[in-house]
């Protein structure tokens, strides 16, 4: 029961620290401009919609890594991460090319104003990378979750949001360009935040009792 609360509080401040993230990306578009901020709430769904198709993929992670992990099965984790990582990959290239190819239509049934058409076409390209980008983060968020490494998620979301504001607090001279190159960043770091817990997982799994590798992932 102790781990479980433990496991369940990294979790939960782990949450916390994304929503801050997101709370002062808000802010930040709200600081340049009503415009600005409309246009940004627009190119939000964007990445809204990508984040519920990878965080699908993330899911079965979850799962499949639970299961390696619980039966101490070095080969079915590795299996199950390159699995469901190919199949974000091309879920997130397709994403990316929906929105590079589309964007400018999708935003025209979205927003009525010209004023935010006009304010969120320029960053539709980095929009269309976030999907990319971010693969890793939304994954390894499955694995790891599955893995129940909460202190990794738990740190690896702290600094990342550390990061982000440090990093938008660094380039609003750029404006909204810079809010989401700031933001896009977010999404690296915390796949890099998480991939240095890699070796630790490694290890964890390798203390735990050996069990039939013969068994599907």
């Amino acid at each position: 029961m102790k781990r479980l609360f433990a496991f369940n509080f990294d979790i939960m401040v782990r949450t916390v620290a994304l929503l801050l993230l997101f709370a002062w990306f808000t802010r930040a578009g709200a600081r340049i401009g009503t415009v600005q901020l409309a246009a940004n709430l627009v190119l939000e769904q964007f990445v809204l919609v990508a984040a519920y198709v990878l965080d699908a993929f993330a899911f079965t992670a979850e799962s499949r890594v639970g299961m390696a992990f619980g039966r101490g099965s070095r080969s079915q984790l590795l299996r199950a991460t390159r699995l469901t990582g190919e199949f974000s990959l091309a879920a997130g290239a397709l994403f990316a090319l929906v929105t590079f190819g589309l964007g400018e239509h999708i935003v025209a049934l979205i927003a009525e104003s010209d004023a935010v058409r006009a304010a969120a076409r320029p960053y539709l390209p980095m929009v269309a990378l976030i999907p990319l980008v971010g693969m890793p983060a939304w994954l390894l968020d499955g694995v790891f979750l599955g893995a129940t490494r909460g202190a990794a998620l738990r740190n690896a979301a702290i600094l990342a949001t550390i990061a982000y504001v440090a990093l938008d607090i660094a380039l609003r001279p750029w404006g909204a360009a810079g809010l989401w190159w700031a933001m896009l960043s977010s999404y690296m770091l915390r796949a890099l935040f998480l991939g240095l817990h890699w070796p630790g997982l490694m290890r964890a799994l390798a203390k735990q009792p050996l069990a039939s590798e013969a068994r599907p992932a």
